[in-house]
């Protein structure tokens, strides 16, 4: 075997990894081998109908949601939540889809570029004399450890997304405790200290500590900010970026925030 038929093979297995990356999103049956090597289950849960359940699940009850409640609801998504996970579910293959090919090409080059620069190392890939499994894996990760993190930040970004947009359903749908007055409902973030100064722009007063209050309306109609150079970004019910970790959070009737950004009962002026 040449050396260009033994790369054709590394670059096939790196394709049967992004494979299984590309199924994250809605699930499936994987190679049942590739499965036991990541030491994963080999029938995937779909990702974004996970999201999706959970965010229906915090947005209906206050209690605290165990695993088997979790399991059980699983089984009971609607017709219209199972359109809602599938049309969410291509949009997030599309954007694993540019991440995962920008990480293909960056392996690939990247490996090349190695054993461009070292012979010695290209001898110790092709020859008879296998790489020690600790060493590969060791250069496999200093050569993915970025990419990973864009994967990474997808699927975490999708996930919030989902969770919050399910939220917001079922308020729309008159069956949350949290409120029952529809896209009226008054809804506010609250930014983590360390959050970027763009969120805490957006989602809190000048002062710097109390949220902004909005109608949920208001998030759901500035859609996202997806593809929008930062001076256009808006407060928005998703996240206001890739890295956001801002929840939405409804503020009760009957409530306001005080001086130091917490909430308080408004007392009857009457």
């Amino acid at each position: 075997m040449t050396k260009r038929q033994k790369l054709r093979e590394i670059q096939k297995i790196i394709d049967k990894y992004i494979k299984v990356l590309q199924q994250l999103p809605s699930g499936g049956t994987i190679d049942p081998a590739m499965a036991r090597r990541l030491g994963i289950p080999k029938d995937l849960k779909p990702l974004v109908e996970d999201a999706y359940k959970s965010g229906r699940l915090k947005g209906r009850t206050k209690a605290r949601i165990s695993k088997e409640i979790l399991e059980q609801f699983f089984e009971e998504l609607t017709p219209k939540g199972k359109d809602f996970t599938s049309i969410h579910a291509m949009e997030v293959e599309q954007d694993m889809a540019l991440v995962l090919e920008k990480a293909k090409s960056r392996i690939t080059r990247a490996s090349i570029e190695n054993l461009k620069r070292d012979f010695k190392v290209l001898e110790t890939v092709f020859g008879e004399q296998t790489l020690p499994k600790r060493k590969m894996s060791s250069i496999l990760r200093e050569i993915t450890k970025d990419v990973r993190q864009d994967w990474d930040m997808v699927v975490r970004a999708e996930t919030v997304n989902t969770q919050q947009h399910a939220i917001a359903h079922e308020i729309l749908e008159g069956t949350s405790p949290y409120s029952n007055l529809g896209p009226d409902t008054r809804v506010f973030k609250r930014p983590n200290p360390d959050a970027c100064d763009h969120c805490k722009k957006h989602y809190l007063e000048k002062d710097g500590r109390t949220p902004k209050v909005f109608k949920l309306s208001e998030l759901i109609e500035n859609g996202t900010n997806y593809g929008k150079k930062v001076g256009a970004w808006q407060p928005v019910l998703g996240i206001m970026h890739p890295h956001c970790e801002c929840q939405v959070s409804v503020l009760p009737e009957g409530t306001e925030f005080d001086e130091h950004g917490q909430i308080k009962i408004v007392k009857d002026r009457r």
